[in-house]
């Protein structure tokens, strides 16, 4: 696990190396282009990558990028129309609807959590609850324990995680000793980005999926999700989910969790 983790990190420092080689120079954007299209080759090359995409976007319009293959066994070259899977990417969409509430005067990264959370009978139990603030679930720093990653989760069986919801996942930590003092340590949580879209929800008293940010198209698109690939139309990617619409033990998804606690 060291070793991959190891493998990942020195992934994204090369990829924003990259970004930044791209970000800092005038030339044009023909060039521009040519330079992290060659990056990404080699990203892919040094890795062993099926594949990567890049995308900057910059007030002069969208620089796309693609490498590698989309489909090794179908030799199917990647593109950057190519639909992947987003995974925890979307958790930006999270934080940028909390900053975007900041913006409006409506929530303050400094505020505690139990502005908003403590009128749930199961708020007492959570690790840290008196003393985390908005900016440590943005930033991992909680101390909160990660839902995923509990034996608690792992014993539930897909079906059954799919049936909790948002407090039902967060009902897996209540009880648990934090991993270090809010705002003491860092340490990757989703269960902090569930808790991130109940404030959102209770703040403006709307679903989180009724969008916000993306156009509405867009955003339905995303949440109902677009088939993965021309050979297999029964498997879709989403808003940080996989859905594979038809398999032995039947509907699959990735994840199996609330959009926030994943995207």
């Amino acid at each position: 696990m060291d070793g991959h983790m190891e493998k990942v990190r020195r992934l994204l420092v090369l990829t924003l190396a990259a970004v930044l080689l791209v970000a800092c120079t005038k030339s044009p954007a023909q060039d521009l282009s040519a330079r992290l299209t060659s990056e990404a080759r080699n990203l892919v090359h040094v890795y062993d990558l099926p594949g990567i995409t890049v995308a900057i976007a910059s007030p002069d319009g969208v620089i796309s990028i693609a490498a590698g293959r989309a489909d090794r066994e179908h030799d199917r070259a990647m593109s950057p129309e190519t639909t992947m899977l987003a995974a925890s990417i979307g958790k930006t969409f999270v934080a940028a609807t909390v900053l975007q509430l900041c913006d409006e005067g409506r929530l303050d990264l400094d505020d505690p959590i139990s502005k908003w959370l403590e009128r749930w009978d199961w708020f007492a139990d959570l690790p840290n609850a008196d003393t985390i603030r908005v900016r440590h679930l943005l930033q991992h720093t909680s101390g909160l324990p990660d839902h995923v990653h509990m034996d608690a989760f792992a014993q539930l069986g897909l079906n059954r995680a799919a049936e909790l919801g948002p407090e039902g996942m967060v009902a897996l930590v209540l009880g648990n000793e934090p991993r270090f003092p809010a705002g003491a340590g860092w340490s990757y949580t989703d269960t902090g980005y569930l808790l991130l879209g109940l404030i959102i929800e209770a703040e403006t008293g709307r679903a989180f999926l009724s969008g916000g940010l993306l156009e509405p198209e867009t955003f339905a698109q995303a949440i109902d999700g677009v088939v993965a690939s021309d050979g297999d139309a029964m498997s879709f990617y989403g808003l940080g989910i996989a859905i594979r619409q038809e398999s032995s033990w039947g509907t699959l998804y990735g994840h199996r969790g609330w959009i926030p606690g994943y995207v």
